[in-house]
């Protein structure tokens, strides 16, 4: 899947001089010289004429960077194309004259439930801190749970909602939902409280049906969806490293590790290390998830767990369930999911406050990131690391 990181973009609204309200905003057409902006109607509600405002990272290739060597955010005024359909909906679409930016491709056909779905959108509900730290759209993950038509507000009118999983969080409203192959599904629209991770968004149906009567000339895939190629691949075990054998021949082994720098064990007392072994499997096309056992250590405290890694996932966070955590201020509650899939392993900042990198890059919002033997992680500014190394 194409990178979606030029086509989301950060909606601005401002009531005078007074800035009220943050939002998201995803590219689904263009025409008249310009592009056509969907997102939530309650995100630009309150906005006074002339105070709807689009702001995007300038492209690399046009050398705009700032001091940090992040992308320049360029900033246009937006036009709000007024609708009672949309506005009862909670849809609205935007007009940003002058704007070149690719729109993304807009699913016509059936969402299935259970479906593999991705949200992106601009956290962050402070302009002057998205303005230092947030430069790309953040990438969460999760399935459809459910789909439903209903209003959204109470007295508006029935639209298609999506129920799903994958996370949300202030600032990302009116952002797109997409499936995995980057089509547009839906526009996250609200967080469910105490419903155990559901969140909603508006279904494409209708933001499709609207923007074409306000004139946006929009690209559409009613297609079935395959099974997304992820480009993550084993590291070679090096020829003077023993592997573990076992009946039938030799396979190689994969293990992996986290820990704490200096700086952390000092801080912490202890250090946490976590152990993901898997049975060998010859290489070669898709692979299976690992399974085997889970070990979890922290200091000189080892608590051995066995478990089947069906999903070959494990999340690292400052809590994990009973699990030991962080314990940081730095690393957020759900931080970073490190998994296996095909051939590989892969990590995937979830929405973390301050940030993940791999080997000093920072991923947020970059979704899925293969990983390899050597490479190591950071999670807030706690130091801790994970590395996968072959056994």
């Amino acid at each position: 899947m194409e990178s979606l990181d030029p086509s989301v973009l950060r909606v601005v609204v401002f009531s005078g001089d007074e800035l009220i309200s943050l939002g998201t905003g995803v590219v689904v057409g263009r025409g008249d010289g310009g592009v056509y902006v969907a997102t939530n109607y309650h995100v630009i509600a309150n906005g006074s004429a002339n105070g709807i405002r689009v702001l995007a990272p300038a492209r690399r290739s046009a050398g705009g960077e700032d001091e940090d060597g992040r992308p320049a955010v360029i900033e246009r005024e937006a036009e709000y194309r007024r609708s009672d359909t949309g506005r009862s909906k909670d849809i609205a679409i935007l007009f940003v004259p002058g704007l070149d930016r690719p729109p993304v491709i807009v699913l016509d056909g059936a969402l299935n439930r259970d479906a593999e779905v991705r949200a992106l959108g601009y956290p962050y509900t402070d302009l002057a801190l998205w303005r230092r730290v947030q430069s790309r759209p953040w990438i969460t993950n999760g399935r459809v749970s459910a789909l439903e038509r209903e209003s959204i507000n109470s007295g508006g009118s029935a639209v298609d909602q999506i129920a799903h999983t994958a996370d949300l969080n202030s600032g990302m409203s009116g952002g797109p939902l997409v499936d995995h192959c980057g089509r547009l599904v839906g526009l996250n629209t609200a967080v469910l409280e105490g419903a155990n991770g559901a969140n909603i968004a508006i279904g494409v149906a209708d933001v499709r049906r609207l923007a074409r009567e306000l004139g946006a000339q929009i690209e559409t895939d009613g297609g079935a969806c395959g099974v997304e190629p992820i480009a993550a691949t084993v590291a070679p075990v090096s020829a003077d490293t023993p592997t573990k054998t076992r009946k039938g021949g030799g396979f190689p082994g994969w293990a992996l590790f986290a820990g704490i720098s200096a700086l952390g064990l000092l801080a912490l007392g202890g250090g946490l290390v976590i152990f993901l072994r898997r049975r060998g499997h010859r290489a070669g096309g898709a692979q299976p998830c690992p399974s085997g056992l889970l070990f979890v250590g922290v200091g000189d405290a080892v608590r051995d767990q066995q478990r089947a890694i069906g999903r070959a996932e494990l999340e690292a966070g400052a809590e994990l369930g009973r699990q030991p955590g962080f314990g940081s201020d730095s690393t957020s509650r759900r931080h970073a999911i490190v998994k296996w899939i095909g051939q590989g392993f892969v990590v995937r900042d979830v929405g973390s406050m301050n940030g993940t990198t791999v080997n000093g890059r920072d991923i947020r919002g970059m979704g899925d990131q293969p990983i390899v033997e050597g490479d190591f992680i950071t999670l807030g500014d706690r130091y801790a690391t994970f590395r996968i190394q072959a056994l």
